[in-house]
């Protein structure tokens, strides 16, 4: 007999036939965000990002396929330390997703124009892949706001 409870889908599901991929009202939701999203594997290359990223970077969907994100996000494969690479390595091993990170760091367009973002990322393992999450937020006008 297979058992039932609610997940972050839109509706209770067996627990044994979870998706492997965001389910209909994830992407609706993820679509409709005015803040960033993107999924990646774990070599970092992107394998879902939402409208708003895609605008906020100036990448067009074409150009999202395979890109690594740490051509948007250089704090993701520059700057974050490897104990902090090791940790989320052994918090994701156990198939439970890893604790949300929230820091302000620089977003890199298309063009190569930098500028602030507040970046809040986690991980996390299934079956026979890791993936991660970056949610990113645009802090140009607010830092504009708090210098005048």
């Amino acid at each position: 007999m297979k058992t039932t409870r609610k997940t972050a889908s839109c509706h209770a599901q067996p627990t044994s036939a979870r998706p492997r991929r965001p389910t209909s009202c994830l992407k609706s939701i993820m679509k409709t965000s005015v803040d960033a999203i993107a999924i990646c594997e774990q070599d970092g290359r992107v394998i879902f990002s939402n409208p708003s990223f895609k605008r906020l970077f100036g990448y067009s969907s074409q150009e999202m396929n395979g890109l690594l994100i740490g051509d948007c996000l250089p704090f993701l494969t520059r700057d974050l330390r490897e104990p902090d690479r090791k940790a989320a390595a052994a918090q994701t091993a156990t198939g439970a997703v890893s604790e949300r990170r929230t820091t302000e760091t620089v977003g890199r367009t298309k063009t190569g124009g930098e500028f602030p973002v507040e970046l809040a990322w986690s991980a996390w393992r299934e079956v026979d892949a890791a993936f991660g999450c970056c949610v990113v937020r645009d802090l140009t006008k607010q830092r504009e706001t708090n210098a005048s």
